[in-house]
């Protein structure tokens, strides 16, 4: 599975984007609408006169309806940031979801991998072990053999050497193996 950083590949991020563009429109084009109709109505209900020198009345209803218009104004703003608020937190969880889905699937075949691995290191170590002792085994046969003493102790103190050479290199080898592990790559 393949992600890509461009938001126009995830349809729910197109799908919220497309959507916060028709509110903005419609918030815009609503708000047109109102400033438009309130225009209409103060010049179509006054005259020159009353529009410079307003009335009790009509300065009240100038305040009611300037305040009418601020409460839309907040309210229809504080549904976008809400919308808004909603969408970034349906974003975050869409990508969530996918980057707990990659890592499942990482640490599956990344356990899948390193244990058919560490399977045939161990096949293979035990099969170089059993080898590597049979021809101890021979060694030490053919050293019995060896009439003369101090070849003889020469001969056992070099194979266990060998041996003891042949052992760290296995552990060592075993111990890189399991730090590679350790270091989760």
């Amino acid at each position: 599975m393949s992600y890509s950083n461009n938001s126009s590949d995830v349809p729910m991020v197109r799908k919220h984007s497309e959507k916060n563009d028709q509110i903005q429109n419609s918030f815009n084009q609503e708000q047109e609408e109102n400033k438009v109709f309130s225009k209409m109505l103060i010049s179509r209900h006054r005259g020159i006169i009353s529009r410079i020198f307003p009335s009790k009345a009509e300065q009240e209803a100038d305040r009611f309806q300037s305040e009418l218009m601020n409460s839309i104004g907040r309210s229809r703003i504080e549904n976008f940031r809400m919308y808004k608020e909603f969408q970034r937190q349906a974003i975050k969880e869409t990508f969530d979801a996918m980057l707990i889905e990659g890592k499942v699937k990482l640490r599956k075949d990344n356990t899948l991998f390193f244990a058919g691995h560490l399977k045939d290191l161990q096949s293979k170590v035990t099969m170089m072990s059993n080898e590597f002792m049979q021809e101890c085994e021979q060694q030490v046969l053919k050293i019995e053999s060896s009439r003369t003493k101090m070849i003889r102790e020469r001969q056992e103190r070099m194979l266990e050497k060998r041996m003891d050479e042949f052992e760290e290199s296995i552990e060592l080898l075993m111990s890189s193996f399991q730090n590679i592990l350790k270091e989760g790559v």
